[in-house]
């Protein structure tokens, strides 16, 4: 909510997300696309969401969206660039947020997360997370003629 340019978070939303796995492609998106659809919308609680940085350099970020009348919590992203993984920001971020996230009324949070995202599954892991469930993705190609 304190950043007035969001073009920095943007670049690195787009840095971090190509280290996601899955099939997720974002590198066309343009800035007015990321704004309209990630930036100012209810995918990002603006008291929740939180980014990090290092020595003044942009670092990391976690999107948190708070949904106040159910008292849950989703979290969108949260990506660390490579210079600074492996020092525990992501953990700081994530657990910082749903701090925030609670004070908002947040009684229950739920992320999603690749299977092989190790890293991510151990920060999950040491914040409270459980597996509740399992969501498979089909893919059927077009036939050729």
């Amino acid at each position: 909510g304190e950043i007035d340019d969001p073009r920095p978070i943007y670049e690195l939303d787009l840095e971090v997300s190509r280290d996601v796995p899955g099939d997720e492609n974002f590198d066309s998106m343009t800035f007015e696309q990321w704004s309209g659809h990630f930036w100012g919308t209810v995918f990002a609680d603006q008291e929740a969401s939180l980014a990090a940085y290092v020595d003044g350099e942009l670092a990391g970020l976690t999107m948190l969206r708070v949904d106040r009348p159910s008292h849950r919590a989703q979290n969108n992203l949260t990506g660390v660039r490579r210079a600074y993984r492996g020092r525990g920001l992501a953990r700081l971020l994530k657990s910082h947020s749903l701090h925030r996230a609670a004070a908002a009324g947040a009684t229950i949070a739920f992320t999603d997360n690749d299977e092989t995202n190790a890293a991510m599954l151990a920060v999950n892991h040491q914040l409270g997370y459980r597996h509740s469930s399992r969501r498979v993705e089909w893919e059927r190609p077009t036939p050729t003629a």
